[in-house]
């Protein structure tokens, strides 16, 4: 969980950057690695939409795997811990998913305004709108994905009992004799 929970943080660093590039590229025009503004923000789309899958996957793995680890445990307390457990990963991963859906959505649209401003469809001012809305939101979405990877890494630790005193990586070996 934790080097899958690190590879989205750095996936996610490295799409900030690029987005930074390809957005600086477009108002100066400078190639990046010899490649035209069309070509590199095409890539970077795809490294983008790529981490966001990842960050999706990891809350949906991360909540089955909670969800399948304590369904005996919620089997024989219905209304106790378990289940209680299980509704705060859906909460978790509900609060991120559609923020992240939202920004695909947006992130995709201004894709298809930048291809209709080089075909000269429309005005470039319509792309560069949605360019910094879509990289606002992007920055209030990374920061709810920090939060998230934050809740449902706690509620690992306190359905393993990781962080309760009487788990025995723990205890007190000097109480043992």
């Amino acid at each position: 969980m934790w080097l899958f929970m690190y590879a989205c943080y750095l996936m996610a660093a490295l799409t900030y950057v690029l987005f930074v590039l390809a957005g600086l590229q477009g108002i100066f025009g400078f190639p990046v690695l010899g490649a035209p503004h069309p070509t590199f923000s095409f890539l970077t789309a795809i490294i983008y939409f790529f981490t966001q899958t990842l960050i999706i996957f990891f809350f949906v793995g991360t909540g089955t795997n909670i969800r399948e680890y304590l369904e005996e445990a919620a089997r024989a307390d219905p209304n106790g811990t378990p289940a209680k457990l299980v509704a705060r990963a859906r909460h978790i991963r509900g609060a991120v998913s559609g923020q992240v859906y939202l920004n695909i959505l947006l992130f995709l649209a201004q894709a298809i305004l930048g291809g209709a401003v080089a075909a000269r469809a429309v005005p470039r001012f319509l792309h560069g709108t949605l360019v910094v809305a879509a990289f606002v939101h992007f920055h209030y979405v990374m920061w709810r994905e920090h939060l998230a990877f934050r809740d449902m890494t706690a509620l690992v630790v306190e359905m393993t009992g990781h962080g309760r005193p009487d788990h025995p990586e723990r205890a007190d070996p000097a109480a043992d004799g």
